[in-house]
C-alpha cells in the first residue's frame, strides 16, 4: 500500500488537533446540546418521541459530519494534509 498523502510534522498535527478539539468541537457541542436539542428539537417533537429521537440523531450526525469537514479543511489550509 502506498499512501496518497505526504508525511507531515506530527507535532504540528497534534497541536492543530488539540486546538480544534478544545475550541471548535467544544463550541459546536455546547450549542448543540445547550440550545438546539432542548430548545428546538425537543419543543418541535415533544408529542412524538420517535420523531424526537430521529431528529436528535440527525442533528448529532450532521454535527459530526460538519466537524469532520471543518477539521479536514483546516488541516488542508495549514498544510497538515497534502496529496503527493
Amino acid at each position: 500500500y502506498i499512501s496518497p498523502t505526504v508525511n507531515v510534522n506530527i507535532v504540528h498535527a497534534c497541536v492543530y488537533t488539540g486546538a480544534f478539539m478544545s475550541f471548535v468541537s467544544n463550541i459546536r457541542y455546547q450549542l448543540l446540546q445547550g440550545i438546539i436539542e432542548p430548545h428546538i428539537v425537543d419543543r418541535l417533537f415533544r408529542r412524538w418521541p420517535l420523531l424526537q429521537a430521529a431528529a436528535t440523531f440527525g442533528v448529532r450526525f450532521a454535527n459530526g459530519l460538519l466537524g469532520s469537514m471543518i477539521a479536514i479543511a483546516g488541516m488542508k489550509y495549514f498544510g497538515l494534509q497534502k496529496l503527493k
